[in-house]
């Protein structure tokens, strides 16, 4: 009798843990082909969305398909899919700024430790050589 319950207890727990991880497709957005997957637990989202980058008259410069597949846990899954958007266009910004940041610190003159040398080579030499070499050439 102890092993009966043992069983039907086990059958029970991996049930509930089913329902709880289970993934069921919710359909494709009419947004680009944004697909949404939703269990009880979390929310699966791969992004395929058409988006533009606006400039700084308001027009757009480029669109491009952002693709993205993110995992969103307990209490973001429940959040519509325009929050969740907006939450990640955030975040596409962010790092947007981080890499124009690291791009204007890398180009500083004052990080490159080569010292400048003057070439007095042909035009091509100094073409395939212009990393090592400082302006004005003679």
């Amino acid at each position: 009798m102890k092993k009966k319950t043992v069983i039907i207890a086990a059958i029970v727990l991996f049930i509930f843990i089913l329902i709880l991880f289970l993934p069921i497709p919710r359909g494709t957005y009419r947004d680009g082909g944004t697909k949404d997957y939703r269990a009880l637990t979390y929310r699966i989202v791969v992004w395929n969305r058409l988006t533009d980058r606006t400039g700084e008259d308001g027009a757009a410069e480029v669109i491009f398909t952002y693709h993205k597949t993110s995992v969103y846990w307990f209490p973001e899954n429940l959040k519509s899919i325009d929050e969740l958007w907006k939450a990640e266009t955030e975040a596409i910004n962010e790092f947007r700024l981080a890499r124009i940041r690291k791009m204007r610190a890398s180009s500083s003159p004052a990080k490159h430790n080569k010292p400048a040398r003057a070439c007095s080579l042909p035009a091509r030499a100094v073409i395939y050589l212009i990393g090592n070499c400082s302006f004005p050439i003679k």
